[in-house]
């Protein structure tokens, strides 16, 4: 997954790891890619990602696979450095 991260939008498709938590119009999960196409190009990947779902939100469970189109963002370490 690390290696097509910051690009372009791709077509992730995956199985849901942990059951999703939902809070609000949010819902968070842990998706096991499988994976990434971008239009005649077609990558198999391992990897987990966190995806974050806006808006009206389906009944998602672990063990079901879906599919959607993002980009897929680098980790940002955010560290507290006041002191």
């Amino acid at each position: 997954i690390t290696h097509f991260t910051d690009s372009c939008k791709w077509r992730i498709t995956g199985e849901i790891d942990q059951n999703p938590s939902k809070n609000n119009n949010r819902l968070k999960l842990i998706l096991r890619v499988e994976a990434l196409e971008k239009d005649d190009r077609s990558f198999s990947v391992t990897g987990k990602i966190r995806v974050t779902v806006l808006g009206d939100i389906p009944e998602l469970y672990v063990g079901d696979r879906i599919s959607f189109i993002s980009k897929i963002r680098s980790i940002i370490n955010r560290v507290n450095n006041h002191i």
